[in-house]
C-alpha cells in the first residue's frame, strides 16, 4: 500500500506584516489599472486566524520529499522540516479533513462520514489519535410544524454528554507538520528523481503570497 501526502495551503495578514510590501503591490497595481476598474481591494488589517487557499493538495507521491518533510515519510531523510504536529490554529480545509465529529447519541458510524460514533473514537484514540475539544451544554426545545403551524414541542438537552470529546483525529493520518516557504523550497530542492511539478506550484503560490503582504506556510501530513 502506498503513502500519500495531504497539503494545504494557508495564509494570514499579521502585524508583523511588511507595510511596504502592501504599498508596492497596491502602487503596481493602480499602473496596471489607471481607471480603477477592476483593481482588486486592499486592507491592512492584521489578521491573526489561517485562511486557506482551497482544499487539499496531492502533489504526487515522492518518497525522497517525503523522508524529508517531519521524517514520517517513506523516504530515507534526513528530515529538513520538524515533526511540529497538527495545528492548533489549522485553516478551515485542513481541520475538515482531520477531524472526525464524535456523535455521543448514535450506535453506528455515518455512511457519508459526517460523525463517528463515541465506540468508533475511543478505538481511534488506542491507535494514538488525538481528541480535540469538549461537548459544551446545549438545551432548548425542538419544534415541529406542520403547514406552518406549531404542533409540539420536545425539549432536549446533551447535559450528559458535557465534557465528552467532541472531535477525533483521523487514525490514518501521520506526521503531521507545517513548513514556511524556505523550509519547503529546502525539503524539495536536492530530491531525485525529478520533483513532480504540483511541488514547486506550492512553493510559487508561498512566495506570491509572500511578496504581496501575507505571511504563508504549507500543512502537511501521510497516511499509511
Amino acid at each position: 500500500m502506498g503513502q500519500d501526502i495531504h497539503c494545504y495551503i494557508e495564509y494570514r495578514r499579521t502585524e508583523k506584516t511588511d507595510r511596504e510590501k502592501w504599498e508596492a503591490y497596491d502602487a503596481e497595481l493602480k499602473q496596471q489599472f489607471p481607471d480603477g476598474i477592476g483593481m482588486p481591494a486592499f486592507r491592512y488589517e492584521p489578521q491573526e486566524h489561517w485562511s486557506s487557499m482551497g482544499a487539499r493538495i496531492n502533489p504526487g507521491r515522492n518518497y525522497g520529499i517525503f523522508g524529508r518533510l517531519s521524517g514520517g515519510g517513506r523516504g530515507a531523510g534526513p528530515a529538513i522540516v520538524p515533526a511540529r504536529g497538527m495545528p492548533e490554529d489549522a485553516g478551515y480545509y485542513a481541520e475538515e479533513d482531520e477531524w472526525q465529529r464524535i456523535n455521543h447519541d448514535k450506535d453506528d458510524d455515518d455512511d457519508d462520514g459526517y460523525y463517528v460514533t463515541a465506540e468508533t473514537a475511543e478505538q481511534y484514540h488506542s491507535y494514538g489519535s488525538r481528541y480535540k475539544g469538549v461537548v459544551e451544554l446545549s438545551e432548548g426545545l425542538s419544534k415541529q410544524y406542520e403547514n406552518g403551524v406549531l404542533v409540539k414541542e420536545t425539549p432536549y438537552s446533551n447535559a450528559e454528554h458535557v465534557g465528552k470529546p467532541l472531535y477525533v483525529g483521523n487514525p490514518d493520518h501521520h506526521s503531521h507538520s507545517w513548513a514556511t516557504p524556505d523550509e519547503w523550497a529546502a525539503a524539495i530542492a536536492p530530491v531525485v528523481p525529478a520533483v513532480d511539478p504540483e511541488y514547486f506550484a506550492i512553493l510559487a503560490a508561498m512566495r506570491e503570497l509572500q511578496r504581496i503582504g501575507y505571511e504563508a506556510r504549507v500543512v502537511f501530513w501521510f497516511d499509511n
